[in-house]
């Protein structure tokens, strides 16, 4: 179905990804690719079993891209600079991705379901899913590339979202959700565990 599956790691967790966590988090679903993207702090000389996507040599080409300044972010540029350089980088019609300290179970990568209106797919969780409403959660989606590939990410006046990231992916997200009356559907058949590797 040309869908690219994408994670992240940072100098918090990498270290298990050495030993199966990437493995763990991809889905059961024939993916077209699969990358690991190296956040703040990992080490450059460590060698991943999979295949890996440097972030923080791409900061400055992808915000020019997406027409952003790392001031935009006021300090939430690391909870977002790999969710953008996947996006950024995706090479196939959809990004499926799943966060570092996040594991989905059940059948939920259905972009048969994605139109004008439904613009992303999450399993269901706890922990930031909110409904099926203008609501966006990084935890775990599906999404349609060439639609998120555009300068549509800015700050944001959204109370729902947590204040200690200041301006972040996840938050850029469910603005412009909400400015176009745009929604996710929660497939509740399926789960997303958190905090889990």
């Amino acid at each position: 179905m040309d869908i690219t599956f994408a994670t992240k790691t940072y100098f918090g967790d990498w270290q298990k990804f050495l030993s199966g966590a990437f493995v763990r988090k991809i889905p059961d679903y024939p993916f077209d690719d699969c990358i690991l993207y190296l956040n703040n702090g990992v080490p450059q000389d460590v060698e991943f079993p999979c295949k890996t996507s440097d972030v923080i040599s791409k900061i400055d080409e992808v915000l020019e891209f997406f027409k952003l300044k790392d001031l935009d972010f006021k300090g939430g540029l690391f909870y977002s600079i790999a969710e953008l350089t996947a996006i950024y980088e995706c090479q196939t019609k959809y990004l499926c991705w799943v966060q570092s300290d996040c594991l989905t179970e059940g059948d939920w990568i259905k972009p048969e379901l994605l139109n004008d209106k439904v613009v992303a797919i999450s399993p269901y969780s706890e922990v930031n899913t909110w409904g099926d409403d203008w609501h966006f959660s990084d935890q775990s989606f599906l999404i349609e590339v060439e639609r998120f590939r555009k300068p549509i990410y800015e700050a944001c006046v959204l109370p729902d979202y947590p204040s200690y990231a200041g301006e972040f992916f996840e938050k850029m997200v469910g603005n412009y959700m909400k400015k176009n009356n745009l929604k996710r559907k929660i497939i509740h058949e399926a789960f997303c565990h958190h905090e889990v590797w």
